[in-house]
């Protein structure tokens, strides 16, 4: 059970929260509203989608951010129907990844600042894909042996189980630390390549385009995943699955995600804001500000 799910513990979350949140009128005064027609929004998707960093930065992370948005709902799948785990034990892998989150963020931010976006999330995403390649193998029990599961043809018991899919779970996270700490870097400099190349700054456009577009994503990996364990003959009543579901959930926790992320991974080879591309955006971002180009001012 989730903390927020309790009643309680919402109220008093939300109890000792409001009050600290307050709305100041200053914050809004110098606010730039981009706004635009949804004729100018179709207008000016077609405009983006000419740009092939932009497309490029669209397709890959439409394939692994849909991955990545929704892994806890495989993750579900694999410890109650594979692994049979119950109560604590199915939230506690998701606490342990959640804690090597927050142990990698600074060394990928390092290694961001020393490599660049793209090298540090093309190299740690590969973590990811071996993870969920290797979650397809992950045994699961089966028949009258609940208590029991065969690694290479020796019956062990099912604890093994359970702590080689959290192995496999850590490894798949390592990419998607990456993930969520390169994402708001590579828009940034997407914003700004974008600028350079077009001579106008449009990042509530850019950034709102890119948000509609993404959208689908997440339900669309969503209705593979349905579709998949439906064809494998899923029982949803039953904690106990027949072995054709068993091989349904492996398609759908470990197969298609390891596919989308490959699929990702090949449109990210040919996105052209590495390294150098980030340092050229920087320099020229900064001479421009520093030379009154762009007219802005930020107000503390």
């Amino acid at each position: 059970m989730r903390l927020c799910e309790h009643p309680l513990i919402c109220r008093l979350i939300i109890a000792i929260s409001i009050p600290v949140v307050k709305e100041l009128e200053e914050f809004y005064q110098n606010e730039n509203l981009d706004t635009i027609s949804m004729k100018d929004f179709f207008n000016q998707t077609l405009v983006l989608f000419k740009n092939k960093a932009f497309l490029l930065n669209f397709l890959t992370f439409f394939m692994i951010q849909a991955v990545a948005s929704n892994y806890l709902v495989g993750l579900s799948y694999n410890y109650d129907n594979l692994i049979l785990s119950k109560g604590f034990w199915t939230g506690l892998p998701d606490i342990l990844i959640g804690i090597m989150g927050l142990i990698l963020f600074p060394f990928i931010a390092k290694w961001i600042r020393k490599f660049g976006n793209k090298q540090v999330l093309s190299r740690m995403i590969l973590f990811t894909l071996v993870g969920y390649v290797l979650l397809i193998f992950v045994p699961a029990t089966q028949g009258n042996k609940l208590d029991m599961v065969s690694i290479l043809g020796f019956e062990v018991p099912a604890e093994a189980s359970y702590w080689l899919a959290t192995l496999t779970y850590f490894i798949i996270f390592v990419g998607f630390s990456a993930v969520y700490t390169t994402n708001g870097s590579i828009s940034k400099r997407l914003i700004d390549y974008l600028e350079l190349k077009t001579g106008q700054r449009r990042p509530g456009t850019i950034s709102g385009i890119r948000g509609v577009l993404m959208t689908p994503s997440s339900a669309l990996i969503v209705f593979f995943y349905t579709q998949i364990i439906s064809a494998f003959g899923y029982d949803g009543s039953s904690k106990v699955q027949s072995l054709s579901s068993q091989w349904g959930i492996r398609m759908e926790t470990g197969l298609l995600p390891a596919v989308m992320v490959a699929i990702g991974m090949i449109f990210f080879i040919k996105y052209p804001i590495d390294k150098k591309t980030e340092a050229w955006v920087e320099a020229e971002m900064l001479a421009k500000y520093r030379s009154g180009t762009i007219q802005e001012k930020i107000e503390n």
